[in-house]
């Protein structure tokens, strides 16, 4: 699917195209764009770093990352080696790539080498998947960079009501998958009860324990959440599963299954007595219905059996993906609790919280033919962008209407989106392709073939055959100019320590201001500076180090915490609640817990090195 055969170029406004030579172009001074070497048929790997790298929260957040600790010292035996080289390769890419020192492309041999490392599928210089590359890429950096995620813990410590509605929001969907968490213990519980009754057991086994969470920036800026509604259609039972996402996979719909999703439209805007209306007319005349469902039913098969399907005038909208991935499916056979056998169930999908930036996947080739894979051609309307000033409904991109909303719990606070970029795939599957991107910087779009850049209209965009797109949450409200102003300090404190006058000598913290600073998660902290929405303040981590019931933390204090004045903690705190506070002392605790757990560790280990040692016995 990369194999690059002469790539067909995009059609470029010829007084617009500059292509990246000896020099630095208009493109990579303006933009801090560059392009990327083709080492053969790594088009694939080109595109996707081109929109990854445009995500440009995400990379700046990655940059706030501490540099060296990120290697995971304390979780060296959990990481493997090729993975910390894929994510400092990675950094270095998105430094090259967001401030080029030199004209022409980049050579990213170091960068590929390291994810054929990680990933044995991208060995040599075959035909490769951009889609799959990217998942690849993100599913690394999050083992590379998660945490533990405690929802009980959060909850216990919240010592401050959020202001903020977004903040107020999550606050209300913790409680909610805690909540439903715990049901479906309950109801495994009960079901491993009823089945011990049955069997005539005296124990009862279950293997069901409450999920375990972690939290990274690919979760932060790029998971969302699904929660899958299952009806029983004999007694009425609603089951309820949470499940998650970082790349949305969309099928596109046949003919028939548009037709299908327009009828469910319009039967749900037909008023109730035009209904009525329909159904007395077809059961007038019992001769003439039958007659005309035996009409309906032949020539149904007919056209099935030549390869016709009834469809929808009209190109396939992104919007009829969507709806159809959410659409209700019915006749799925699931045992249910309260039958206690298995019932026909419908079941529904509702999105419960959105990601910053929302990945989608269009799934253009069809594997449904045993003998061979052909790739789907149908073009796909998508929105583009739109601004504040010049607010146009047909080029927003609103997931509100597939999001869950109920009396406990409100749809996401905010559910638009903009375009930021796209990889295009030309060509088949057998005669080969080429990978091609483009990123939107400010009003401009810029198509990226490896290493061809050059301006291109928003017609040209709109025309693609898109196979990825991203997306990136955005409002019509402009932004609040205090919160600006705390994101700029945030930014400083995540960069510059001494801003606060704050250093470590061994176990002991010192502050050169008189006012002693607070500490706030710093992977909050770096959402709350490159983010749109943050959400509550998570400071649970104080209690890995602080109470043994927690479990060991797995990374230092100074990386989970990070120092703030009193008055930023203060904003933080009223506007977007959570907690708990951890103030100087309780740091100073924290890391004391942590050089004293160090030390047993490494008593322990130098104690079972000597056990296996013979020449210590």
């Amino acid at each position: 699917m990369s194999l690059d055969a002469e790539p067909s170029e995009p059609a470029v406004d010829d007084e617009e195209e500059e292509e990246v030579d000896g020099e630095f172009n208009d493109i990579t001074r303006e933009y801090s764009l560059a392009g990327l070497l083709n080492l053969g048929n790594t088009c694939y790997l080109n595109s996707g770093v081109q929109v990854l790298a445009n995500c440009d929260m995400f990379a700046l957040a990655l940059a706030a990352q501490p540099g060296e600790e990120v290697t995971r010292a304390l979780r060296h035996n959990d990481v493997s080696r090729h993975r910390r080289e894929l994510l400092e390769w990675w950094r270095r890419t998105l430094n090259s790539l967001l401030f080029p020192r030199s004209p022409g492309a980049l050579d990213l041999r170091g960068f590929v080498g390291a994810v054929m490392q990680c990933n044995q599928t991208f060995v040599g210089f075959g035909q490769q998947d951009s889609q799959e590359f990217i998942q690849t890429l993100l599913m690394v950096l999050d083992d590379e960079l998660r945490d533990p995620f405690h929802i009980p813990a959060v909850l216990r410590g919240i010592t401050t009501q959020p202001k903020a509605p977004h903040a107020t929001r999550e606050l209300a969907y913790l409680r909610f998958i805690d909540n439903l968490y715990r049901a479906n213990l309950q109801q495994d519980y009960d079901a491993s009860c009823r089945e011990a009754r049955l069997k005539k057991k005296l124990m009862v086994t279950t293997g069901a324990t409450y999920p375990r969470h972690y939290r990274s920036l690919v979760t932060d800026f790029f998971q969302g959440t699904y929660l899958d509604l299952m009806t029983c259609t004999v007694c009425g039972e609603v089951g309820r599963r949470i499940s998650t996402w970082v790349s949305l996979q969309l099928e596109l719909p046949t003919p028939k299954q548009r037709l299908e999703l327009k009828r469910r439209a319009a039967a749900l805007e037909e008023p109730a007595d035009a209904a009525e209306e329909t159904v007395s007319s077809a059961t007038g005349n019992k001769f003439l219905d039958g007659t005309l469902s035996f009409m309906s039913s032949a020539l149904a098969k007919t056209l099935s059996f030549l390869s016709i399907e009834p469809g929808v005038d009209g190109p396939l909208s992104l919007r009829e993906c969507l709806a159809s991935h959410c659409m209700e499916e019915t006749g799925i056979s699931r045992f249910c609790n309260r039958c206690e056998k298995n019932q026909d169930t419908t079941k529904e999908m509702r999105f419960l919280a959105l990601p910053e930036y929302l990945v989608v996947s269009l799934k253009r080739w069809d594997h449904r033919n045993g003998y061979w894979t052909s790739k789907i051609q149908s073009h796909v309307t998508f929105p583009l962008d739109w601004s504040a000033a010049d607010f146009d409904e047909n080029e927003v991109l609103d997931l509100k209407e597939f999001c869950y909303e109920s009396s406990d719990l409100a749809a996401p606070e905010t559910t638009t989106y903009s375009l930021t970029g796209l990889v295009v795939h030309k060509g088949s599957m057998f005669l080969g392709g080429h990978y091609i991107s483009y990123v939107r910087k400010g009003n401009s779009w810029i198509v990226c073939n490896d290493s061809i850049l050059a301006r291109v209209s928003r017609s040209v965009v709109r025309d693609e055959q898109a196979y990825l797109l991203v997306y990136r949450r955005q409002t019509a409200a402009k932004p609040d100019p205090d919160i600006v102003w705390y994101q700029k300090r945030a930014m400083s404190f995540l960069f510059n320590l001494e801003e606060i006058g704050c250093q470590k000598l061994g176990s002991r913290i010192q502050t050169a201001t008189g006012e002693p600073p607070f500490f706030v998660s710093r992977q909050w902290l770096i959402k709350f500076a490159y983010g749109t929405e943050p959400g509550l303040i998570p400071n649970n981590h104080v209690y890995h180090f602080l109470e043994e019931d927690e479990g060991t933390a797995t990374r230092s204090a100074w990386e989970y915490f990070c120092p703030v004045t009193r008055d930023d903690w203060d904003f933080y705190i009223s506007t977007y609640g959570g907690g708990p506070a951890v103030s100087l002392d309780d740091f100073s605790e924290a890391v004391r817990a942590e050089t004293r757990q160090a030390e047993g560790s490494g008593r322990a280990g130098a104690g079972q090195a000597s056990a296996r040692n013979p020449a210590c016995r």
